[in-house]
């Protein structure tokens, strides 16, 4: 904030802006004016003499921060009063002794601003554009379109995931299967047909059994009578 911001203030502010950047520090200024004016002998804490010009100026010191801080002064009041939904307008009670200083008062110093954003623009304590982020959340770098997370939520990019399949591509398989190839599943079953298993040795061709020795012909029967 500028010194020329401080000076015209606009849009909203909250109460404690009100209090610690304008009521309190105007009010000590005028306090430190006052004391200068009667350590010079001018009428600072007690009432002037009648005709004179101290009675309607003060000293010389209070009457430079006076004016000095009158348009601070009106516009943190009117910025404050912005932040209740009001106008300008209503610094007219400050014309109402005592009761209409005593409504600004309690409007300005002490009543929460409205909760959202009003036809003096956003609350300001959170600036147009969204919630100010939580302190120490750092930014996420998001999820890639349609993966259905919204972007900044603080988890990390999945690694090359293809839009809509939520799974990552298996190593060497065609998209979709999920099964490396050379799984052995005949066509047409929904899996990748593999290339099966690899032909067996089966028995190395020998020379079979060793041809037993004959059996030696046996006598003959003699033929029944």
């Amino acid at each position: 904030m500028t010194g020329a911001q401080w000076y015209v203030r606009r849009g909203r502010i909250t109460r404690r802006t009100w209090w610690l950047h304008y009521t309190l520090p105007i009010a000590a200024l005028s306090l430190l004016a006052s004391l200068a004016d009667a350590s010079f002998g001018y009428p600072a804490f007690e009432p002037a003499e009648p005709g004179s010009v101290y009675s309607v100026t003060g000293g010389p010191f209070g009457t430079v921060v006076s004016l000095a801080t009158l348009v601070p002064s009106i516009s943190s009041s009117v910025t404050r009063l912005h932040d209740r939904g009001h106008s300008a307008w209503w610094l007219l009670w400050s014309l109402l002794p005592v009761v209409g200083w005593i409504l600004l008062f309690v409007q300005t110093g002490f009543l929460r601003g409205d909760g959202g954003p009003n036809r003096y623009g956003p609350p300001p304590d959170r600036p147009l554009g969204g919630p100010a982020a939580g302190p120490g959340h750092p930014a996420g770098p998001g999820y890639p379109p349609g993966s259905g997370y919204p972007p900044g939520s603080g988890y990390p990019a999945g690694p090359g995931y293809p839009p809509g399949s939520g799974y990552p591509p298996g190593p060497g398989s065609p998209p979709g299967s999920g099964f490396p190839p050379g799984s052995g599943y005949p066509p047409g079953s929904g899996y990748p047909p593999g290339p099966g298993s690899p032909p067996g040795p089966g028995y190395p061709p020998g020379p079979g059994y060793p041809p037993g020795p004959e059996h030696p012909p046996g006598p003959e029967h003699p033929p029944t009578r």
